[in-house]
């Protein structure tokens, strides 16, 4: 997957990946699956509490497009991919990582901003309504089925 067996990235591959990823070439799942990857390569530093490691994956990540591919796939219509994308952009950012802040902040000074700001917003709020209507069907089921809704609880 682009990762060697000493856990060194292979850039050429990775960049080939997210370049696919981006580019529509590849199904949702695929690119999900991906997603879900690259997520654990950088998780995998962050459970050992190995912040130079961590640091130095979102590093390489974030050299080779990864904040691009982030801002490109937050726009994707599956909402598979727009999931396995916030997991991934909450790895690649975590800690505070001024590199990759930088890089981030450098592509959305470009002209994909306004559909990026609209998008993500969007889904936000259409997670919220699909909470808020979820969370009044469990309230509806426990007021008039008790056992259910302990058990959903």
């Amino acid at each position: 997957l682009g990762i060697d067996e000493n856990g060194a990235l292979n850039e050429v591959l990775l960049e080939k990946l997210m370049g696919l990823i981006t580019d529509g070439s590849l199904s949702a799942k695929v690119k999900a699956g991906l997603l879900r990857a690259f997520t654990i390569f950088i998780n995998q530093h962050k459970k050992r509490l190995e912040t130079a490691a961590m640091r130095k994956a979102q590093i390489q990540m974030a050299g080779l497009g990864a904040t691009n591919m982030v801002v490109h796939l937050v726009q994707d219509p599956d909402p598979e991919v727009f999931c396995a994308t916030i997991q991934f952009a909450t790895s690649l950012f975590w800690g505070g990582n001024s590199v990759v802040q930088d890089s981030l902040f450098k592509h959305l000074e470009s002209d994909e901003t306004q559909s990026f700001v609209r998008t993500f917003s969007e889904k936000i709020q259409h997670s919220l309504t699909s909470l808020r209507n979820w969370k009044s069907e469990l309230a509806f089921v426990t007021n008039t089925a008790p056992e259910i809704g302990e058990q959903l609880h």
